[in-house]
């Protein structure tokens, strides 16, 4: 075990190894590669955006505000990436959105919201591939609706008679989240699913995953023909 000696000692060391794990792994250079480009005057990179989101979390916060009333005391003078406010990080993280799609079924009266990352998506896969979650003897994919309950301005009703989102939900290896489509909550999980199903494959496909040795749960509506493809992979 290897020591280190500081002269600044703060209650949240601790993540200081979980940081030098994120530069191992060289997750700010897929940010830079991947994320829109900012400009040469910005006091921040993704790379600090990115380490100042997650230390939040890691550090027994629950919102974007806590990176001042709970780091700011600690982080100043972090050698491995600089904190960001949470001003910085809401307006960073919501220029990185897209637009919510509009439709309707065929027969149906229910006019569905979704929103889909395509730029995110892609990343995200990255990021996975990074970590070797494709390189395992098997690969289980579980897609599935679930049920976000709260009071946001525009969510809708869900079948649960209370307001919320449902998107849909894939986890690889039942631990890692691969895919997600936000959708409000009044459309049921059965509604594009074939679509949303499409699309997850399409990215898996255009990202070069090749090694699906065993497909997990996919609800009722699955698409036959990327089941056959990614068995046959």
């Amino acid at each position: 075990m290897k020591v280190r000696y500081s002269n600044s000692i703060n209650a949240f060391g601790g993540i200081n190894f979980v940081l030098e794990e994120f530069e191992k792994l060289k997750i700010g250079h897929i940010l830079h590669d991947n994320l829109p480009s900012l400009s040469p005057k910005s006091s921040y990179s993704w790379r600090d955006i990115f380490y100042s989101f997650s230390s939040i979390y890691f550090c027994g916060g629950n919102c974007i505000e806590d990176a001042k009333t709970i780091l700011s005391n600690q982080f100043g003078s972090n050698p491995i990436f600089k904190l960001c406010s949470p001003d910085t990080l809401l307006r960073r993280i919501g220029g990185l959105s897209s637009d919510q799609l509009l439709c309707n079924t065929k027969r149906g009266t229910v006019e569905h919201q979704f929103n889909i990352n395509q730029p995110l998506t892609d990343m995200n896969v990255k990021l996975l591939k990074k970590l070797g979650e494709f390189n395992k003897n098997e690969v289980v994919l579980d897609y599935d609706n679930t049920i976000i309950f709260t009071e946001k301005e525009g969510c809708k009703m869900t079948y649960k008679r209370d307001y919320g989102y449902q998107p849909g939900v894939c986890i690889l290896n039942e631990q890692n989240v691969l895919y997600i489509e936000n959708r409000n909550g009044n459309s049921d999980a059965k509604a594009f699913q074939t679509d949303t199903l499409n699309r997850m494959f399409q990215h898996l496909q255009s990202n070069k995953i090749s090694k699906l040795t065993s497909l997990g749960l996919i609800q009722h509506h699955t698409n036959l023909k990327w089941l056959h493809l990614l068995k046959n992979m």
